[in-house]
C-alpha cells in the first residue's frame, strides 16, 4: 500500500512542474534549472516505485520509510505551489464557470503571475531548492543503507523466506486441538455425497496454522497412497517451479538432479508427471465410495494386486461409467464377477491387450448398458448384443471373424447410433448378393466397418436412413477385370441420402497399385455424384505396411 501511496501522491507533482517548464515564463536561469533537476529527481523515483514487484508484506522497512517520506516530500512541494497560485488569484474572476480550456489557461496564467513577482518568486524559489535538496538526501540515504531492492517473481536468489515453510515442518503432536479439525476436514474431502468436489479451501488470517492443518490432513492419509506430493503455492506461483517440485515430492531418488534436467521445460514436465502417475493404484479402500458414479483410467498392471482391486471394484454399486485397462495378464474372470455386481452400469470401456476370450462372451451386462467399447480379441460377436431389447447405443468390439448373421443380428437394434466393428478376417459379405434387410440400422449415425469385405450396396435403399459418417475397407482386387467379384457401381452411395463423411481403407499389393487407383477414382466420383458432395478421406496401404495418406474434403 505505501508503494502506491507514494506513487499516486508524486505523479501530480511531477506535471505541475512539467508545465511550469514548457510554460513561458520569465524565471531566473537558476531556478528553472532547480525545477528541472527536481522533475528529473522524482520521475525517477516514480519510476523506481512502479519497479517493485513484491508483495506489500514482503517490503524492508527501509523501503517503507523510503517510500513515506517521498510521499510527504511530494505533497508538501504541491501544497506550495497551489498556494502561490491561490495568492496571485484573489483579486481575479472565478473560473469556474469557464470552459476546461479556459481554466487550465487561468492556472498558467496565475503561475505566470507568481513568477513574475519578486516576493512570490523568492518563495517558490526557496521551496523548489529545498525540496530538490531532500529529494536529493533521501535518495543518497536510501542507496547508502539499502538500496531499492527490486525483486521478481520465481527469482530463489533474492525471494524472501515463505513463511509457511516453517509450518510445513510443524510437529502437529505438539498442538493442541488439531486432531478434530483434522479429521473433520478429512472427512469433507472423502464425503460420498459430494462426489465432484475437487477443492477445499482453509480460509483464515495469517499465521491461524492453514498451512500446519493442511500438512497434517496430507500426513494422516498419504499412507493411503502409492505416492503423494506437498508442495506450498504462492499467490504468483513459477509454473515450472512447482512442476519440479510435484515431480521431486512423488519420486526424490529418480528426480534428485531434477532443476538440472527440465529447467524451464513445462510441457516435459507435465508429460512426465502425467507417465509418472498413469500406473498408479487407487488409495486403499476405494471399495467404500459406493456412491462413486464414474471410475475412468483405471489400469491394472500388477498382478499382485488384481484380486484386491476387483473385489474393491465389486462393491462400487452405484457405478455407472467405467473404464479400465490391463497389460498382457488375464482378468477377465475376475472382471465378469465384479462387474455382475454392478446393475446400474450404463457405459464400459475396456483396453485389453491381447486375446480376450471370456468377457464379452461370459458377461451378461445389465439393461441399462448404453455403450460398450472392448479392444481385446474376441472369437465371436456376444450372444448379448443380438437382444432386440437391448438399449445399446454404442458399440466397438474386435474380432477373429465377422459373419454376415453378426451384421444382420446388429441391425435390428432399434437404439444403436455408433458401432465399430474390426475383423482379422476379410472374408464376410463374400459377394454382392450378400445384403442387409431394407430396414437395418435405423438410428445409426455412424458406421466403421474395419479390415473386413463390406460394399454400399449391401445396404440397400431404406437401410441406415439417417447414417452421417461411414468408414470401410475395400480390396481393390475384389474390382479387377475378369476375376472381381464386385462391380465398381456397387461403391455408389446416393442411397444414404445424409452421408456427410466417407473414409476409405484400400489394402492391395504394391505391385496392383494400378487397380488401387480405378478404385479410387470411382470413389472420389461417387462423392461428387452424391447429392451432399460429402467429404472423402481415402487412406492407402500395403496388406501390412502404411504407405500413403491422402486426404481430402472438409
Amino acid at each position: 500500500m505505501a508503494m502506491e501511496l507514494a506513487s499516486a501522491a508524486m505523479t501530480p507533482l511531477i506535471e505541475k512542474l512539467g508545465e511550469l517548464l514548457v510554460s513561458e515564463l520569465t524565471i531566473e536561469k537558476r531556478v528553472r534549472q532547480d525545477v528541472a533537476s527536481l522533475e528529473r529527481e522524482l520521475k525517477a523515483m516514480h519510476v523506481a516505485l512502479q519497479g517493485i514487484e513484491v508483495p506489500p508484506e514482503q517490503l524492508d522497512e527501509g523501503t517503507k520509510l523510503w517510500a513515506a517520506d517521498l510521499r510527504e516530500l511530494s505533497y508538501d512541494m504541491e501544497d506550495a505551489i497551489d498556494a502561490f497560485i491561490l495568492q496571485l488569484g484573489e483579486d481575479d474572476d472565478d473560473p469556474a464557470a469557464a470552459g476546461l480550456r479556459s481554466r487550465f489557461r487561468w492556472f498558467l496564467d496565475k503561475t505566470v503571475r507568481l513568477f513574475s513577482k519578486g516576493k512570490a518568486l523568492h518563495q517558490i524559489a526557496a521551496a523548489v531548492s529545498e525540496a530538490k535538496r531532500l529529494a536529493k538526501e533521501l535518495g543518497e540515504i536510501h542507496q547508502r543503507y539499502a538500496g531499492l531492492k527490486r525483486k521478481h517473481v520465481g527469482d530463489a536468489s533474492s525471494a524472501d523466506i515463505d513463511p509457511r515453510l516453517m509450518a510445513m515442518y510443524t510437529d502437529t503432536t505438539d498442538i493442541v486441538g488439531v486432531d478434530g479439525t483434522r479429521d473433520e476436514l478429512i472427512q469433507v474431502l472423502s464425503d460420498r455425497s459430494e462426489m465432484d468436489v475437487k477443492t477445499v479451501s482453509i480460509v483464515g488470517l495469517g499465521g491461524l496454522g492453514k498451512t500446519t492443518l493442511a500438512k497434517a490432513v496430507y500426513d494422516k492419509i498419504k499412507v493411503e497412497f502409492d505416492c503423494g506430493a506437498f508442495v506450498s503455492v504462492s499467490r504468483t506461483p513459477n509454473i515450472t517451479k512447482i512442476l519440479q517440485l510435484i515431480l521431486f515430492e512423488l519420486d526424490k531418488q529418480g528426480y534428485t538432479n531434477i532443476n538440472e534436467i527440465f529447467r524451464d521445460d513445462t510441457k516435459q514436465l507435465i508429460d512426465k508427471l502425467r507417465d509418472f502417475l498413469q500406473n498408479k493404484r487407487l488409495p486403499k479402500g476405494f471399495g467404500n465410495l459406493t456412491s462413486l458414479e464414474e471410475l475412468t483410467g483405471l489400469k491394472i498392471d500388477n498382478r499382485d494386486n488384481v484380486a484386491a482391486v476387483m473385489s474393491e471394484l465389486g462393491h462400487l454399486t452405484g457405478l455407472r461409467v467405467l473404464e479400465l485397462s490391463w497389460g498382457t495378464h488375464d482378468v477377465s474372470k475376475a472382471l465378469i464377477q465384479s462387474l455382475g455386481n454392478l446393475c446400474k452400469m450404463q457405459s464400459l470401456d475396456v483396453y485389453a491387450y491381447g486375446i480376450d476370450k471370456e468377457l464379452i462372451c461370459g458377461w451378461a451386462p445389465p439393461p441399462r448398458l448404453r455403450r460398450f467399447l472392448s479392444t481385446g480379441l474376441a472369437s465371436t460377436l456376444p450372444a448379448w448384443t443380438k437382444n432386440t431389447s437391448s438399449s445399446l447405443t454404442f458399440l466397438d468390439v474386435f474380432l477373429l471373424k465377422v459373419r454376415p448373421e453378426d451384421i444382420r443380428a446388429l441391425g435390428a437394434l432399434p437404439y444403436l447410433l455408433t458401432i465399430r466393428l474390426e475383423s482379422q478376417s476379410q472374408n464376410c459379405f463374400d459377394s454382392p448378393q450378400d445384403r442387409m434387410e431394407v430396414n437395418a440400422f435405423p438410428s445409426m449415425r455412424s458406421c466403421k466397418f474395419v479390415r473386413f469385405r463390406t460394399m454400399p450396396s449391401m445396404f440397400p435403399p431404406g437401410a441406415m436412413p439417417q447414417l452421417q459418417q461411414l468408414e470401410f475397407t475395400v480390396w481393390p482386387s475384389d474390382f479387377a477385370d475378369g476375376g472381381g467379384v464386385y462391380e465398381l457401381e456397387d461403391l455408389r452411395m446416393g442411397h444414404l441420402p445424409l452421408l456427410e463423411e466417407v473414409g476409405v481403407e484400400l489394402l492391395y499389393r504394391i505391385m496392383k497399385e494400378e487397380d488401387a487407383k480405378v478404385v479410387e477414382a470411382a470413389l472420389r466420383q461417387a462423392a461428387e455424384d452424391h447429392p451432399n458432395r460429402f467429404a472423402l478421406r481415402v487412406d492407402k496401404c500395403d496388406r501390412d505396411v502404411l504407405i500413403l495418406s491422402a486426404r481430402d474434403g472438409a
